[in-house]
């Protein structure tokens, strides 16, 4: 696939998604930019080719909760108290 992408206006690119789509998946094109009044709003690429660059077939993880919560090391320390909680038993 090629490494740079064509551009497409917004309109055209509404009106001509579905082609667009197939093109992408069939090898045809590469990625695509989007253009709202000439200049770049997005970028419309199959997803082989974002998992690629995302380092892994599981996709891109984000991080949007990147240090915000922490982990005990031991997280089913607490299973016991949880489970007595909910009418006691053993795991």
């Amino acid at each position: 696939m090629e490494a740079t992408a064509s551009s497409i206006g917004l309109f055209d690119a509404k009106t001509h998604f579905s082609q667009i789509v197939d093109d992408l998946l069939n090898g045809r094109r590469g990625p695509v930019s989007i253009l709202r009044r000439g200049k770049p709003a997005a970028v419309v690429v199959p997803v082989g080719w974002y998992r690629e660059r995302a380092g892994g077939a599981s996709g891109i993880r984000l991080g949007l909760a990147k240090g915000k919560y922490r982990i005990p090391r031991d997280i089913d320390a607490g299973n016991r108290d949880v489970l007595a909680l909910f009418g006691g038993g053993r795991p």
